[in-house]
C-alpha cells in the first residue's frame, strides 16, 4: 500500500497541465503535509493525514477597503479519490468567472442621429 504521501504526490502529477514546478511541498510532520497550488488570484492550500485531505481556498490580494485576504473552505473528507476529486472540482468552480449579458445593439437610423 502506497503512503499516503506518495499517492498524493502521484495525483498532483496525473493533472494535465503537468505539476513540475507548480506548487509547493511542506512537511508538518510525518503525519501532515500542506500543498499549495496558485492562480493569478487565489491560493489553494491543501492538507493531508493519512485519514484526512481538505482544502483551503484564499484571495492572494485584498478587496479595495479591506485590510485582509477573504478564503472559503472547500471539500474535504476522508483522504481518498473521490475527496481528491470533490476539491479539484471546487477548484474550478472557484476559478469560473460569471459571463456579462450580451449587449444587443441596434442600427441607428439617419434621422435618428440628428441632434435638436
Amino acid at each position: 500500500m502506497k503512503d499516503y504521501r506518495d499517492q498524493l504526490r502521484g495525483w498532483i502529477e496525473e493533472l494535465r497541465w503537468g505539476a513540475e514546478n507548480k506548487y509547493t511541498w511542506e512537511t508538518g510532520s510525518e503525519y501532515r503535509v500542506r500543498v499549495k497550488l496558485f492562480t493569478s488570484e487565489h491560493s489553494y492550500s491543501i492538507s493531508a493525514t493519512p485519514t484526512y485531505l481538505g482544502c483551503i481556498a484564499s484571495a492572494r490580494k485584498p478587496r479595495p477597503g479591506e485590510d485582509w485576504t477573504r478564503g472559503n473552505d472547500l471539500a474535504d473528507g476522508k483522504f481518498n479519490k473521490d475527496t481528491w476529486i470533490r476539491i479539484l472540482e471546487d477548484i474550478v468552480g472557484y476559478e469560473l468567472l460569471k459571463i456579462a449579458p450580451k449587449v444587443e445593439l441596434h442600427e441607428v437610423r439617419e434621422e435618428e442621429s440628428v441632434l435638436v
